[in-house]
């Protein structure tokens, strides 16, 4: 099986988004490990958090703060003309195969994520559970979920997660790496 690295969800909004700080380095990497033959991964979860982000950057009040990555733009404004609920339906069938095609980002997604698990006569989904077990670690919620997932994700070869979020991956990458052997990169803007 082929070593995969998980993409965080601001790694895929970088790709999606020229003017974002970190879009030049998150393509260049990309590409890379593309080139390596590294798999890329990420999760629904994350896609909660590019599809929220990419929505909210429609507002019309964002009007030149954020450009799309083309052929974005046009998308965008076919789906002005939707229900709030099917613009967003809409947008996340269009970014899983924006990703998949232009940069071979595969979304993973298993069942087993879901399965109930019970600890002390309590059913929890064993993502959660996970979650739950990993808190000792300090980070973020949001950012702890995606670490949850990675950990749960090694059965399809993830070695390593890809992320731009520096104040918050930086403190804990050595306990990452050490405590759950998983990797973490950290991208920048100065890295070329």
């Amino acid at each position: 099986m082929n070593t995969a690295c998980y993409l965080d969800a601001n790694i895929i909004i970088a790709l999606l988004f020229p003017t974002d700080a970190h879009h030049k380095n998150s393509l260049e990497r990309v590409y890379h490990l593309n080139m390596q033959g590294t798999r890329l991964v990420t999760s629904t979860y994350a896609l909660v958090e590019v599809i929220s982000n990419t929505l909210r950057a429609t507002d019309p009040s964002k009007q030149g703060k954020y450009i799309f990555a083309e052929p974005l733009p046009q998308y965008i404004r076919l789906l002005q003309n939707l229900k709030p609920n099917q613009r967003c339906e809409a947008l996340l069938n269009y970014i899983i195969s924006y990703i998949k095609n232009s940069f071979h980002i595969e979304v993973i997604e298993q069942k087993s994520l879901y399965e109930i698990e019970t600890t002390n006569n309590t059913k929890i989904a064993r993502l959660f559970h996970e979650g739950i077990k990993l808190s000792w670690i300090k980070i973020r919620t949001k950012d702890l979920l995606h670490i949850a997932i990675a950990n749960l994700l090694k059965t399809h070869g993830v070695k390593c997660i890809i992320t731009t979020d520096k104040t918050d991956f930086e403190p804990i990458k050595q306990t990452l790496e050490k405590d759950l052997d998983l990797k973490v990169e950290i991208l920048t803007t100065q890295q070329s």
